[in-house]
């Protein structure tokens, strides 16, 4: 996972029009064989929660946050700009009924997972790349991992893709606490640092490395930077 480029046609260049057609023929699955999704219908709950900050978003705005900062300073600039530009209430409603359906109370705060959210997609539920879909930028195989829902219906509905997000980074939460060493002593806050390095660069490459964030590729140290961050800030709304 990562930054998740925006798909050609983002949530905020089709919400004037509503609804989209779904193309015609016998299947109802969109077709993201060429990289891109077929059109799909968005849910029209999500757009009238959207809706109500769509006029101050400007997606010039934005663009920026696709060019993967690795200064600190810029980190810190990417997310400032983030905490600033996205409707995060919005976001939070959509988010709080998996979030209470799946206990995940005991593991990590709702602004963890908005943060997510946030450095994954801006937002965006149609952001993809080439192997990740979605708010919370989820690949199939994570999706297989924890989940038997098709991945092709499924994956940019917000609701849906942040339960199977919040399924799969329990399950590196979980790894962490079972296989590092020490997890006994650590806080959960280390812990949901730990948690979110192994779901950017991957459990095994994580543990293989000692559990030592440092050593992680560049990208993924960033990630976490990213995710600190930006959980800080949105806590500070409260």
């Amino acid at each position: 996972m990562g930054i998740i480029k925006k798909a050609r046609k983002s949530l905020y260049a089709i919400i004037p029009l509503v609804l989209l057609p779904m193309t015609t023929g016998s299947s109802n699955r969109p077709d993201i064989s060429a990289g891109k999704p077929a059109q799909v219908i968005v849910d029209p709950e999500f757009l009238k929660t959207i809706n109500v900050r769509l006029a101050e978003y400007k997606p010039s705005e934005i663009k920026p946050l696709y060019e993967r900062p690795k200064e600190l300073s810029q980190i810190a600039r990417y997310v400032d700009l983030l905490y600033k530009k996205l409707p995060w209430n919005n976001f939070e409603s959509i988010l709080h009924r998996p979030y209470r359906k799946l206990g995940m109370q005991g593991i990590a705060s709702e602004t963890r997972f908005l943060a997510i959210i946030g450095v994954e997609s801006a937002g965006d539920p149609l952001a993809m790349n080439s192997i990740a879909r979605g708010w919370m930028g989820l690949t199939r195989p994570a999706w297989y991992e924890v989940e038997t829902s098709d991945y092709n219906t499924e994956w940019y509905h917000p609701e849906k893709n942040s339960e199977v997000g919040m399924k799969i980074y329990r399950r590196m939460f979980r790894n962490i606490v079972r296989f590092h060493p020490e997890s006994s002593a650590l806080d959960k806050y280390t812990l949901n640092n730990l948690a979110s390095a192994a779901n950017n660069g991957g459990f095994t490459r994580l543990r293989e490395r000692n559990f030592d964030i440092e050593s992680m590729p560049e990208e993924t140290r960033n990630y976490v930077t990213k995710i600190r961050l930006l959980e800080d800030r949105l806590n500070q709304r409260h």
